[in-house]
């Protein structure tokens, strides 16, 4: 193999090496300019390869007229690309082409192919070229007009692309320095092939290396587009980088606040109930220390000492509205990113006490808590699920007419390591479609109700943050069961006991819970008492668990003038401090909604009937709407004590022009002109007039 052979194989070899590496580049995302490079790398490599066999003697002269018609072909190819890379963008197709430059190319790559035809640029004899000094001796047909013709019309292509490249070098355009050194050589190496062989001088064929300098300006530009990219895409990975930790940032920031803001929201969601159950020892300790103030100053003029149970009364009511906003405060504050061991237990019952204020308007609780095992988390923010999953429960109840409407919260241990708490209600249900969509975030079958669609959202993140699952079953018109699973990390359990210092509240209907006794009436010497009149008329027994008071003093009012008045409050306490403020009354004390329409229905002849709006089991809106149809004449005696509306009904019931309501705490004189009111009203006949 002689000094022409390698040369023509080593630059085919090295070509062919650019064209694949430029057809694996090509396949990369951004890089189709690399199809182009593939082109010329591999035409080249074929040119190449064909001078092969010029350098060889064995070669035969039809095979040699072969090789010079394929020659022509992939020289046109080579020099039509290089059109196509100066004149057009890499990036684009080659139809983005200039309309001219598109028919150059179409002409060259048409002339090439019919070039093919024998004869066209062939002709017959050989010419034989010696270079003694090399040692190689190159044998080639003889050409014709035609084919030296389309040579320089080859020749005339590459002068426009070096045209461009020079061009380019005057803007300054990165790359051109090098396209343009590339052409220089190609076109030096041109000049001396042609000077061989015209024997005017002895040296090898050039042309080879002609072509791979100037396919070597394609992998330099390459290799400046691949560094490019590099540091590009190292500036975007540190930019991604940089992104990523300050949306992680972001998004712990997001998900505290987002879980924060549900539990504001959810703590808005209670409000009215909070405040109903703050108004309602508020009353007595505003009523007491007004009693114990007018005592005062009737023993500052020499009357009987102050009552201390007044002054008890009151601290035991304050202390009760203490602990209420204590388990708000609680519940409101944003809750630590740190790990601890969490009595499952006491979180439930402060969750159940959080949402009392409401549930037991809409149903009555049970609760089935088994030995529970303490569980990994957070106590604030496992108390936020079991809050928005009971309140959750009790929406859903206020939109059910069930006639024994329950709520029933259970917990066992399902294996070893493993704690399930259930929360199941017997209300409307959720549809299938609905409850394929609870773990979205914003969906909410209660967005015409204030419901944001992020209370489940956030539930299930603050469980999976410690290994827990929320899951819902439900049925329409039947109910639904949300079961909140979570690991254990003890293995020993806790009972369920209530803590002492977080007594239950009184007026919760709890099925498990032991029933409190209402604290008896202490005596009241500042103030006349009124007669309390037994409530069941069929014997004289005492009135619903209140103690028989002290003998009234003497008053100008006859027995038999004495008005009648029917208090109806839950809360005994409160009961009996609206039954002192009465002087001027027989009163009959009820509890509940229905002892007292049992009450009405055997003695309708109340002059003034004083009813809480908010009572579980039977509401005041509920005896108000039964007295209308059963007892229409008692609906105008009427007048309602509240601690605030906790559901949707009532806030529409109070807003009726014909309700009159005193909001609690109120004072001895509110009362008394508002019951006034009403037996004025009721006395000559007038239409009703709301009271603020």
């Amino acid at each position: 193999m002689n000094v022409a052979t390698l040369l023509s194989f080593g630059a085919a070899l090295l070509q062919l090496g650019f064209g694949m590496l430029f057809v694996a580049i090509s396949r990369a995302q951004g890089w189709s300019r690399a199809r182009l490079f593939a082109v010329l790398a591999l035409s080249a490599a074929a040119y190449a390869a064909l001078d092969i066999g010029y350098t060889l003697p064995s070669t035969s002269a039809d095979t040699l007229r072969r090789l010079i018609r394929l020659n022509y072909l992939f020289g046109g190819i080579h020099c039509a690309g290089w059109v196509v890379y100066a004149y057009g963008d890499p990036v684009e197709p080659w139809r983005k082409l200039p309309r001219v430059h598109r028919a150059i190319v179409a002409l060259t790559v048409a002339f090439g192919l019919v070039a093919q035809i024998p004869g066209v640029v062939d002709a017959d004899g050989i010419n034989t070229v010696t270079v003694s000094s090399f040692g190689c001796t190159y044998h080639s047909p003889l050409l014709t007009w035609r084919a030296d013709l389309y040579g320089a019309w080859l020749l005339f292509l590459l002068g426009m692309a070096f045209a461009r490249f020079l061009r380019n070098l005057r803007r300054g355009e990165p790359g051109a320095r090098t396209q343009v050194v590339g052409f220089s050589v190609m076109f030096a190496c041109s000049i001396v092939e042609l000077l061989v062989s015209s024997d005017l001088l002895e040296f090898i064929y050039t042309g080879d290396l002609g072509f791979l300098a100037i396919v070597i300006v394609v992998l330099t530009e390459t290799v400046r587009h691949v560094l490019n990219d590099s540091r590009a895409l190292a500036a975007m990975g540190r930019d991604l980088a940089a992104q990523v930790e300050s949306r992680t940032r972001e998004r712990d920031v997001a998900r505290d606040a987002l879980a924060h803001a549900e539990r504001l929201a959810a703590v808005g969601q209670l409000a009215a109930g909070v405040g109903h159950e703050i108004n309602n020892p508020l009353t007595v300790a505003q009523a007491n220390l007004e009693s114990l103030h007018e005592s005062l100053l009737a023993a500052t003029a020499g009357g009987p000492a102050p009552d201390p149970a007044l002054a008890a009364d009151a601290l035991d009511s304050l202390h009760r509205i203490g602990r209420v906003v204590a388990d708000l405060r609680s519940y409101a504050l944003p809750a630590s990113e740190r790990q601890e061991v969490v009595d499952l237990t006491r979180v439930l019952r402060s969750a159940l006490k959080l949402t009392s204020h409401h549930l037991r308007h809409v149903a009555t609780i049970t609760e089935d808590l088994h030995a529970l095992a303490l569980v990994p988390g957070d106590a604030v923010r496992l108390s936020q699920v079991f809050v928005n999953l009971l309140a959750n429960a009790g929406q859903a109840l206020e939109r059910a007419p069930q006639a024994a409407p329950t709520i029933t919260l259970r917990g066992r241990m399902l294996t070893a390591d493993r704690v399930s708490i259930e929360i199941i209600d017997n209300g409307v249900g959720i549809g299938p479609e609905a409850l394929a969509r609870l773990s979205e975030p914003y969906f909410s079958t209660r967005h015409d109700r204030g419901g944001t669609g992020l209370g489940l959202f956030v539930a299930r993140n603050i469980l999976s943050s410690v290994g827990g699952t929320l899951e819902f079953i439900s049925e329409l018109g039947r109910g639904t069961t949300a079961r909140v699973t979570l690991p254990t990390v003890a293995g020993e359990a806790i009972a369920p006991t209530l803590d002492a210092s977080e007594p239950s509240d009184p007026g919760i209907p709890i099925a498990s819970a032991p029933p409190i006794a209402a604290p008896s009436a202490p005596p009241i010497t500042a103030l006349p008492e009124p007669t309390i009149m037994p409530t069941n008329l069929a014997a004289p027994t005492p009135p619903s668990s209140v103690a028989p008071p002290s003998p009234p003093p003497a008053s100008p009012v006859t027995a038999s003038a004495r008005r009648r008045a029917l208090v109806i409050d839950d809360e005994p306490t409160v009961g009996r401090i609206v039954a002192r403020q009465l002087a001027a009354y027989d009163v009959a004390l009820c509890t509940s909604g229905r002892e007292a329409l049992a009450l009405l229905d055997r003695d309708p002849a109340f002059d003034v009937i004083i009813c809480d709006l908010m009572m579980p089991l039977m509401s005041g809106v509920e005896l108000h709407a039964t007295l209308e149809r059963s007892h229409p004449a008692c609906v105008a005696r009427m007048l309602f004590v509240s601690g605030g509306a906790v559901t949707a009904d009532a806030e529409a019931f109070l807003s009726r022009a014909d309700i009159r309501c005193v909001m609690k705490p109120f004072t001895r004189a509110e009362l008394a002109a508002a019951i006034e009111a009403i037996v004025a009203s009721v006395a000559d006949g007038s239409p009703r007039q709301r009271s603020a």
